[in-house]
């Protein structure tokens, strides 16, 4: 756990170095989904987890591509579970269409997910690595970007703390609403 807080510290700087060319911090808010393969079912009769969602991300934004960092951090209904998700994106920007631009991309992140038992303890963590794909459209609010993303990733590699049952993360969605500072934010490409 130590690494993801040493990865959104190194976030939580970016919207800071965004004053060079072309560098970019934001936030995201939004719905996230985890499903995995168990050989139990997890609490609630069910193998898939919902949760809202925030993120931090800081990268760099070219003419027609950006490349970024995100953590992702759900809230589950359940408080004894908890998720993160850390992404590394490259996206391409395609050509506005009045003041929107759309955008396509590929994903590769480090998946980690736990439950407490009723003692506090950690009764079954997993972990994965994830690949997938993203779209979304770029759009001006006031003097900053927004953006609504949506991101799909597969489980790969996955691993888990051997409590007596195995399990592997199938997928990973979200669904979110982000607030893009610096790199150009405002200047999506459309026409202002």
């Amino acid at each position: 756990m130590a690494r993801g807080w040493v990865g959104a510290a190194l976030l939580l700087a970016a919207p800071a170095a965004a004053q060079a060319a072309g560098a970019f911090g934001g936030v995201e808010l939004g719905a996230f989904r985890h499903s995995f393969d168990t050989d139990r079912v997890l609490r609630g009769n069910t193998k898939s987890d919902s949760a809202t969602v925030f993120g931090l991300k800081g990268g760099y934004k070219g003419a027609n591509s950006r490349i970024y960092g995100t953590v992702h951090l759900p809230r589950t209904e359940d408080d004894d579970h908890t998720a993160y998700w850390f992404n590394l994106a490259g996206d391409y920007l395609l050509p506005a269409s009045g003041s929107l631009t759309p955008f396509a991309g590929a994903n590769v992140g480090y998946y980690g997910y736990d439950i407490e038992d009723r003692y506090g303890s950690k009764d079954y963590g997993l972990t994965a690595y994830t690949v997938g794909l993203e779209a979304g459209v770029l759009f001006s609010l006031f003097q900053d970007e927004a953006e609504i993303t949506y991101r799909y990733a597969f489980g790969l590699g996955s691993s888990d703390n051997g409590r007596g049952f195995d399990g592997d993360l199938r997928s990973v969605v979200s669904v979110t609403f982000g607030v893009n500072f610096g790199g150009g934010a405002g200047e999506n490409g459309a026409a202002q």
